[in-house]
């Protein structure tokens, strides 16, 4: 431990933090601080002071899920305006060169229907519903390579991103009928030159391991 949380945000530090994953409140792709953190003086029993600046070189804007509940919560990834800890989120800081159009590509890729099914593809089963991403399995975890676009399709996904930064999502068995995550699938689908991924989107909101019932067969 090299912090303690201070959840009263009236009195801030240099340290901002979003805790918790909350599926009421967590339901957009931007997101604020939502705590403070204070280093630690002195250890707490039984446990190493650890490094405050050393934990906070390590703070990031783009924020991936650590564990979260697929048949309630929303949001794979969210986005906030400076970097933060976190808790039940890895803080991801992205390469020097890189800015907050690749952040918001990045963001909007890991809530489609194509990040979902990667990452849901590597997750850690815990507990029903339940699952967890270990570092090392996020490392090695396929996605979009943002370096790679053209600005004028890291235009499109920015401008995608500031449209819909502040539409709340459905939890993910909703999916299917969810019209921000369609909006998601169409702003990477037009810059990636993808067919459309409803039939993709619906299949995988059918998923047992986020709705918790038995796969049915369903008619088109």
């Amino acid at each position: 431990m090299g912090f303690e949380i201070l959840e009263d945000t009236s009195t801030p530090t240099n340290y901002p933090a979003f805790w918790r994953h909350d599926a009421e409140t967590v339901t957009t792709l931007h997101q604020s601080p939502n705590a403070y953190l204070a280093p630690l003086r002195h250890p707490r029993p039984k446990r190493p002071l650890r490094d405050a600046e050393l934990l906070w070189s390590r703070a990031g804007k783009v924020l991936i899920v650590e564990r979260m509940g697929l048949n309630t919560q929303r949001l794979t990834a969210v986005l906030l305006p400076k970097p933060v800890l976190s808790m039940s989120w890895w803080p991801l800081k992205l390469r020097d060169g890189l800015d907050d159009r690749h952040a918001k590509a990045l963001t909007l890729w890991l809530n489609s229907t194509l990040g979902l099914f990667l990452l849901i593809a590597n997750r850690l089963e815990t507990h029903g519903a339940w699952v967890k991403f270990k570092k090392p399995t996020l490392h090695k975890l396929l996605v979009l390579d943002v370096r790679k676009l053209k600005d004028a399709q890291l235009r499109q996904l920015t401008n995608a991103f500031d449209r819909l930064a502040d539409v709340p999502l459905h939890p993910l068995p909703q999916m299917a009928d969810d019209e921000g995550r369609a909006a998601i699938d169409e702003a990477i689908s037009q810059v990636l030159g993808l067919g459309d991924l409803t039939k993709l989107r619906r299949t995988l909101a059918r998923e047992p391991i986020m709705t918790l019932e038995p796969l049915r067969q369903y008619r088109r």
